[in-house]
């Protein structure tokens, strides 16, 4: 199997760069306001209805070790485990936004 075999693991990848480097356009991927305006996660606005955050965030990165890492994560557990596109959506789409969630559980349960 090709290391991105997957049609959806590829268009996740190419969407996730892009993404990052529309952010890095606009003034880095670690910038606060920047990653607000691409949909961070941030519980107040959440709190405000912006509920779309708990999806948008799973494409965010902070700075490009963490999206290196995490498109090269995306290819091998689709090499390993030679998933089909369906599931490799699927799992993407559900871990990310399970994972917001969780997040935003934590952040209110401390509060």
């Amino acid at each position: 199997m090709d290391f991105l075999a997957s049609k959806v693991t590829t268009i996740l990848i190419i969407i996730n760069i892009g993404i990052f480097l529309l952010e890095t356009k606009d003034g880095g991927s670690t910038n606060r306001d920047v990653a607000l305006k691409y949909g961070a996660q941030y519980q107040p606005l959440i709190r405000q209805g912006q509920y779309y955050r708990l999806f948008t965030a799973m494409f965010l990165h902070f700075g490009v070790y963490h999206l290196l890492f995490n498109m090269y994560a995306l290819s091998a557990i689709n090499l390993i485990y030679g998933l089909s596109s369906k599931r490799i959506n699927m799992m993407s789409h559900a871990g990310g936004f399970v994972g917001g969630a969780a997040i935003m559980a934590v952040i209110m349960a401390v509060r």
